[in-house]
């Protein structure tokens, strides 16, 4: 029969202290308080501002001379200083750093993934390191510089009190860490790891929230822009609509008015007075006639001849032509990039719509200035959207117009293709409206680029016209 159990040995071991009670509480108290970091950050901090506070975390668990921490750089993948305790020494560990580099004390800490102590650069204290990981990657080191203790002899070899540690022996002094301190801080350590990944995220789902928000505002630009483009459009067409009616009564009473016209002046020609008084109204007729073939292009109900027009061809004809008109302090610029640079369009009804533009350019000039004209290719991907938007894809040319002008305001820019619209004065004419039913009618488009005080640019796109009667099978 087995005797009894005495009371020894089913005692409890002693109690902690109060002390030690205290220390448990609060180094528990500092693991948690980091661990609920994400919670309690409403905004992302900054990788210095939260390692600052993480070494005040540590200084709970266990006090070092100085301590350390180092993150990985994400350009160059090294070890980056982010804070020291105290703030005065950052040479001293920077310096212990690269001695522990040399001496390959950091591949062992990374390796074994928890704490480690060795002797120090100087071999007077200990060194102690602890890697910061997550299960993905590599957040940083913690380094802390153990204090000296002078009351221990130097000759006598230990290691670090405390379980959890591991060290390379070495004549130093024996330093005392409370029990479960090392426990407590590799629990901690793991802490700040995941702390530093929640940073990188949040960091990276504020920077793809930022560009995401750039983009709502930059298609809301843009949607707002086409709608007021798409209005002004329907105005346009409406307008359009009605000039077209208007010119096709108007075009019908010219021929009757010119008809009996000519039947009267030959009736009159016995009467020099009367006859004068009818070859008056000729020019009068032809100025209308004018203006009523205007509304049919701008409504874009005239007739047009097709035919391969070269447009570089087309701008020097109209330079030519119109150079007399400009002032002599304009200077004048082309630039006609490659060959084959035609269209299929009406020569004449284009060659209106260039002088148009041209006159445009040149009143929008004061005390001289200059008017840049060029043609080249674009690919269909190259033209802005709200122009492609209207145009069948393919390849087009770009007739580019630029003056160093006044400028446009939005409201102006809005308007400028309306029929007698214009800044000079009322009813100037219907110019820049036939420029607009030209173009459209040559299945083109128009941008323009203005602001005011600096200048115009009007970009007109073209359908290529390539003569498959030419090309080789």
């Amino acid at each position: 029969m087995n005797p009894e159990p005495m009371m020894d040995d089913l005692a409890s071991p002693p109690p902690p202290s109060a002390h030690t009670r205290a220390y448990l509480y609060e180094a528990v108290e500092a693991v948690l308080l980091l661990g609920d970091y994400q919670k309690r950050s409403a905004q992302p901090y900054a990788v210095q501002d939260f390692c600052k506070m993480a070494l005040g975390g540590i200084d709970k668990i266990a006090a070092f001379e100085i301590s350390a921490i180092f993150t990985i750089d994400a350009d160059s993948s090294d070890l980056k200083l982010a804070a020291v305790t105290p703030a005065d020494r950052p040479d001293e560990i920077e310096t212990q750093l690269e001695h522990l580099i040399d001496q390959g004390t950091v591949a062992w800490a990374i390796r074994e993934r928890r704490g480690i102590t060795v002797v120090s650069q100087k071999g007077d204290t200990r060194v102690f390191l602890h890697v910061i990981t997550t299960y993905a990657r590599i957040r940083g080191l913690f380094i802390g510089v153990l204090p000296k203790r002078e009351d221990v002899p130097a000759s006598e070899s230990a290691p670090v009190e405390g379980r959890g540690a591991q060290e390379a022996p070495s004549p130093t002094r024996r330093v005392h860490f409370p029990d479960g301190a090392l426990e407590l801080l590799s629990l901690f350590m793991r802490s700040v790891a995941t702390s530093l990944e929640s940073i990188e995220y949040i960091d990276l789902l504020a920077y793809q929230n930022q560009q995401l928000q750039q983009q709502v505002e930059e298609k809301m630009r843009l949607l707002l822009r086409h709608e007021r483009e798409l209005a002004n459009t329907r105005k346009l067409n409406a307008v359009a609509s009605l000039a077209g009616g208007i010119a096709h009564e108007y075009n019908n009473a010219l021929m009757s008015l010119m008809g009996y016209g000519e039947l009267a002046k030959m009736a009159s020609r016995d009467n020099p007075k009367v006859f004068s008084y009818l070859e008056k109204i000729t020019p009068v007729v032809e100025r209308m006639s004018q203006l009523t073939n205007q509304l049919l292009a701008y409504s874009q109900g005239g007739k047009y001849h097709k035919e391969s027009v070269d447009l570089p061809e087309l701008v020097r004809r109209v330079l030519a032509t119109n150079k007399g008109n400009l002032d002599p302090d304009v200077m004048l610029e082309t630039a006609f990039e490659g060959q084959g640079l035609c269209i299929e369009g009406d020569r004449n009804q284009l060659q209106r719509a260039l002088t148009a533009l041209l006159a445009n350019a040149s009143e929008a000039l004061q005390d001289g200035g200059e008017i840049a004209i060029g043609v080249h290719r674009v690919a269909f991907d190259q033209i802005p959207a709200d122009c492609a938007a209207r145009l069948a894809p393919g390849d087009f040319l770009q007739l580019e117009i630029r003056d160093t002008g006044c400028g446009m305001d939005r409201e102006t820019r809005e308007r400028m293709f309306e029929p007698f619209f214009s800044t000079k004065f009322a009813g100037r004419g219907l110019s820049l409206a036939a420029v607009y039913g030209i173009v459209e009618n040559h299945k083109g488009a128009i941008a323009v680029e203005s602001r005011r005080g600096h200048g115009t640019r009007l970009a007109l796109y073209l359908p290529l016209f390539r003569d498959t009667t030419t090309e080789s099978p």
